[in-house]
């Protein structure tokens, strides 16, 4: 990254103010601004709604969120998929009905200096395919027809993104999150996902795209699975799982060395963990987390490859719990900046 020790958000706010909630991600972060998501001011800016728009084959029963079978509904997805193809992004904006702080965001953004980096976020395909149903019951990912064609419309989620930013800061490099907390769960009951298939569902959101891509992942996962994948930046929560991470140093060394970067979910978004933690303890937790990755990859100047994030989301969080995370994580990069 051009910047040591990048700062970014995961996405989720408490605010129920966008622009105050956009004046804070500015205020904190100006040089690696995220749109904040917003769930706290409309149900629809949850994770498995906000993405819906022009995604076709779902209504809604009973306050639940169903699909269609896909061959009933084969020249609509066939219409979307064209549009995808010829790279009609338009076709899947995102609106301020479902996303008030993208739209504050790209507002703010038009009235300040260009920003180095600007991150986005969609939900990533595999947490979307495995998250959503049909009306038996059945997953969305063993439909054929939507495995091939939800991470495309996701890609164009994303894209729709891309476009918005550079064209307003044509100098920003843009990273987009595909968020997967479902990963947290791979190859269990839960899912019963294979990893062959989970893999060719991602790679079809990710393949040729002119943003950095990166990953969120909520908890533990499959190491050796993630750290393969062709992502630009892998994000856990490293403050209670960084353990279970670094068992896997091969495959650390080997993402590191072709390009990779470690986003460091650091900062605990838990309230109980999040009164426990103080400045001094977290920069002595992060030291001792960077001293392994230097000793892992061989690296003396490690800060190049690593991103600073909170552990998740802050949407649960209340605004002032909020503003504790940002201060923390602001702290951590400016010391780590002289480490």
């Amino acid at each position: 990254m051009k910047i040591p020790y990048l700062p970014l958000l995961i996405g989720s706010l408490p605010h129920t103010n966008p622009e105050e909630a956009v004046e804070a991600v500015f205020q904190f972060f100006p040089e690696s601004p995220t749109w904040p998501q917003l769930p706290k001011y409309s149900g629809l800016e949850g994770m498995d709604l906000q993405y819906l728009e022009n995604i076709p084959g779902w209504y809604e029963k009973k306050g639940k969120i169903i699909f269609n079978n896909s061959e009933s509904i084969t020249d609509e997805i066939s219409k979307y998929l064209e549009y995808a193809f010829n790279n009609n992004f338009e076709e899947f904006l995102i609106t301020d009905k479902r996303a008030v702080g993208l739209h504050a965001f790209i507002d703010r953004l038009k009235e300040i200096r260009s920003p180095v980096y600007i991150k986005g976020q969609v939900i990533g395909p595999i947490t979307f395919l495995t998250s959503h149903k049909f009306e038996d019951g059945t997953r969305l990912y063993k439909d054929e027809i939507y495995s091939e064609a939800i991470p495309i419309f996701l890609k164009e989620k994303a894209m729709f993104q891309y476009h918005q930013f550079k064209r307003i800061s044509p100098e920003s490099d843009v990273i987009i999150f595909f968020d997967e907390p479902i990963l947290s769960e791979i190859g269990s009951a839960v899912t019963n996902i294979t990893l062959e298939s989970a893999e060719k569902i991602l790679l079809r959101a990710i393949e040729k795209t002119p943003f950095i891509t990166g990953i969120h992942i909520c908890g533990n996962s499959d190491w050796e699975f993630v750290l393969k994948l062709p992502i630009g930046i892998i994000n856990f929560d490293a403050y209670n799982y960084i353990d279970e991470f670094l068992l896997y140093k091969e495959q650390i060394k080997s993402f590191v060395d072709n390009g990779g970067s470690i986003a460091l979910g650091i900062i605990p978004t838990d309230k109980h963990e999040l009164d426990k933690i103080d400045e001094e303890r977290l920069l002595l937790k992060t030291k001792d987390i960077l001293e392994e990755l230097k000793s892992i990859t061989n690296k003396k100047e490690i800060g190049e490859n690593i991103v600073l994030t909170p552990s998740c989301g802050m949407g649960t969080l209340d605004v002032e719990d909020s503003n504790k995370v940002f201060c923390l994580l602001r702290f951590l990069v400016d010391k780590l900046k002289r480490f």
